[in-house]
């Protein structure tokens, strides 16, 4: 049942960290809002290929 909800909640983990990361590095925040996001849903289709190839 929860196992549904891992994929997503660690792919906004992964996102999230992105942005903190480049917002310490300097980055505007607009653009590290951006590649948080872009870096969420790379993240999101990478652990659930992951996730279904081991199944």
């Amino acid at each position: 049942m929860i196992s549904k909800y891992i994929t997503p909640v660690l792919a906004v983990i992964v996102g999230m960290l992105a942005s903190f990361g480049l917002q310490e590095a300097g980055i505007e925040s607009l653009w590290a809002k951006v590649t948080g996001v872009v870096v969420a849903i790379v993240a999101f289709f990478v652990i659930g290929y992951i996730r279904a190839s081991r199944a």
